[in-house]
């Protein structure tokens, strides 16, 4: 008995950080089979609970240990423990470094066509003011 009603308390404290961890993590997907597994450890923890209400030792003691390994399958997954250790400030400091070297060209060539841009304005300007002079 107490070790069902262990795993269950285990279980939706599990699903409790969870909820908290994707509430601090603006970013994180949750992926479908993440979603999957959370489903059936909340239904396991109901089922469970039921079993526990009727009497029913060893079924309800089976299904927390079901809803168990569910909750720590979706909160251990590893497509999700990825995303922790890449906050959303660390970004800046991988990509940053990687678009400058390309950035210093682009911006270069920029200046470059405005300072070409304004010469050949300059020079347009200048070919009308003689065209007014000679006529």
């Amino acid at each position: 008995f107490s070790r069902t009603v262990e795993n269950l308390a285990r279980s939706r404290a599990t699903l409790q950080a969870l909820v908290k961890l994707l509430d601090d993590v603006t970013n994180m997907v949750i992926a479908d089979h993440i979603q999957h597994e959370v489903v059936k450890a909340v239904q396991f923890i109901d089922q469970s609970s039921s079993q526990l209400e009727a009497g029913f030792l060893t079924n309800a003691y089976t299904l927390s240990q079901k809803a168990l390994v569910a909750s720590e399958k979706a909160f251990f997954d590893p497509s999700m423990l990825a995303l922790l250790y890449f906050p959303e400030d660390s970004k800046y400091a991988i990509y940053v470094p990687l678009f400058i070297p390309m950035a210093a060209p682009v911006v270069s060539s920029l200046f470059q066509a405005i300072k070409l841009y304004k010469q050949l304005r300059s020079a347009r300007q200048q070919q009308g003011a003689e065209k007014l002079k000679t006529s």
